[in-house]
């Protein structure tokens, strides 16, 4: 629903984020817009791999 613009993250920083990758080069937060860090692999823990 947010990538349709239908819904909308806020734009003020919620303090608690919580990261998935968007592109292999940026991480966002599902919270907020505010929340983006550079993409880091080391930040995902892969239960394959263990």
């Amino acid at each position: 629903m947010v990538n349709l613009g239908v819904a909308g993250k806020p734009n003020d920083d919620c303090g608690d984020h919580e990261w998935y990758n968007s592109d292999n080069v940026v991480e966002h937060c599902y919270h907020c817009a505010a929340g983006q860090r550079p993409y880091d692999a080391a930040h995902f823990h892969d239960p394959a791999t263990g």
